[in-house]
């Protein structure tokens, strides 16, 4: 089972009590099954609202991976009696995990999702 697949498969990933949960199913990430869907067209990569190149891309999710592991470290140390610190380390882990995963030969929408993984696990910190 993979954080990454479920969070972008999920309509709308909240968390609620500590768990995350897609609102509109209703699915939390514990008791989720990957559904079969055909292959789509990548979206274009966008940073700041501006179309980036591949290489600017890994850049950007390098730096928001660093960024990420520091505030890992912060909130588990200044957060720990929070709800929802558990959900917060495994955004966070995803986060950092994809953009470990990318290359040079990524593609776009890889990216793509990296940043939007970072993007989530940044939320759920901002709720410590």
């Amino acid at each position: 089972m993979n954080f990454s697949q479920w969070y972008n498969e999920a309509d709308m990933p909240e968390i609620v009590n500590g768990q995350w949960v897609d609102l509109e199913t209703g699915i939390p990430f514990a008791e989720w099954q990957p559904a079969k869907r055909t292959a789509h067209k990548p979206a274009a990569l966008e940073i700041n609202g501006k179309p980036a190149k591949v290489a600017e891309g890994l850049t950007y999710v390098a730096r928001l991976a660093a960024n990420q592991a520091k505030a890992m470290e912060r909130a588990t140390v200044r957060n720990a009696e929070s709800p929802n610190l558990t959900a917060y380390l495994v955004a966070a882990k995803a986060a950092i995990d994809a953009a470990a995963r990318l290359s040079s030969k990524s593609k776009k929408a890889e990216i793509a999702a990296a940043i939007l993984l970072n993007q989530a696990a940044s939320r759920v910190s901002n709720t410590l």
